[in-house]
Formats: structure tokens, C-alpha cells, sequence
């Protein structure tokens, strides 16, 4: 897809996002109409294990994960988010962090 940035607006008007997230940037396709919004994690954040809930756990490394939301008039919205990894302090398992919004599982 051909992205290209959209200028001039302030990415966090897009979605509402809690800390250690962030939105990263927002690209539109004209020809497609396609908007995807790149969310990343603050780099240093820490996060709790998804299956133990052992808390700050630092980040082992990241995967990309895109997804279709929901339409916005003519207008497809692709979320691309930075999913971080931790390893479980307890068990030692690698695990992807929860991500706001999503369905469980669906990162």
C-alpha cells in the first residue's frame, strides 16, 4: 500500500490511547482510502506478564501486528501496532504484553 503521512494534525486526536502507548503516525492512502494509525510503546516502558500478572517486566523485543477497525464513513482504518515481548520474571516465558483495545488473544 502506498501510505503517505497526513500533515499538519496531531496523531493523538485520532484515538484515545493510555500511557506507555503512543500514537506513533497517522498515514493516509487517497486512492484506496485507507487510513492506518502506527501505534508504538514508550521505549524503557515495562509491562506485566499476560498470563502470571508479574508486573514490570522489561521489554525482550517486538513484533508488528496490523489490524482492520472499524470503517469511518468511505474511510477502511488499519491499526499497526508495536507489540512488545516480555519475558516472565516468574516463569521465564516469552509473552506478548496486552495491548489496549484489542481482544484478548488478538495481538
Amino acid at each position: 500500500m502506498a501510505f503517505k503521512a497526513i500533515r499538519n494534525r496531531d496523531p493523538s486526536d485520532c484515538i484515545d490511547i493510555p500511557l506507555p502507548w503512543k500514537i506513533a503516525m497517522v498515514e493516509e492512502d487517497r486512492e484506496r482510502e485507507h487510513i492506518r494509525v502506527q501505534v508504538r510503546y514508550v521505549r524503557g516502558s515495562e509491562f506485566h506478564c499476560p498470563e502470571r500478572g508479574v508486573r514490570d517486566q522489561p521489554v525482550h523485543d517486538a513484533r508488528s501486528k496490523v489490524r482492520e477497525d472499524l470503517r469511518q464513513g468511505r474511510h477502511r482504518f488499519f491499526i499497526a501496532v508495536q507489540v512488545p515481548r516480555i519475558r516472565c520474571g516468574h516463569c521465564g516465558a516469552l509473552r506478548l504484553a496486552f495491548v489496549p483495545r484489542a481482544r484478548r488473544g488478538a495481538a
